[in-house]
């Protein structure tokens, strides 16, 4: 059983990482800017956000001006950019694999549902490959996915595993 459930998961993981297309302009994705301001006038208030958003809204607002601006969303996009560029510089072993990041593991269009995919870079075989899984903790209530490469990196290093970290909602 354990052993049909690691080859669907390593099918449907490995058909993320074929069907991986060109990743939109940031911010401008599915769960960009764009999308939640929907009446185009270049802010996000808190009631354009979804629930789950809004706890961050203070922390974005970094003008205080009761208004999300669409810089104030490219400034902590290119933070969580730099943090995660920070992440691979102090992790060697990042060298050795690919990373797919914010792939949907649901059948919506969630944030908050996405995966990031760790794949060998040199495979010690051709035979499908276990999935070692990282779900992060914090009580629906913080923590995230950016952390997963640092638990699962040396299995898939090694080529002799397929990585994954989820977020969940």
């Amino acid at each position: 059983m354990k052993t049909i459930f690691s080859v669907l998961l390593l099918g449907y993981l490995t058909s993320i990482a074929q069907a991986q297309a060109q990743a939109p302009a940031v911010g401008e994705g599915p769960s960009g800017f764009k999308k939640f301001d929907a009446n185009r006038d270049g802010s996000l208030s808190p009631d354009k956000l979804p629930l789950n958003m809004r706890q961050n809204y203070v922390r974005v607002n970094t003008n205080k001006d009761g208004r999300i601006s669409k810089e104030e969303h490219l400034a902590l996009v290119n933070r969580n950019q730099r943090q995660d560029n920070s992440v691979k510089r102090s992790f060697p072993l990042a060298e050795k694999i690919e990373t797919i990041p914010n792939q949907p593991y649901a059948e919506i269009d969630n944030p908050r549902q996405q995966l990031d995919l760790f794949l060998p870079k040199n495979r010690s075989s051709k035979k499908p490959l276990p999935v070692v899984v990282f779900i992060h903790g914090g009580g629906w209530q913080g923590g995230d996915k950016n952390g997963g490469l640092a638990w699962v990196g040396p299995y898939v290093a090694s080529g002799d595993y397929v990585g994954a970290s989820i977020e969940y909602r």
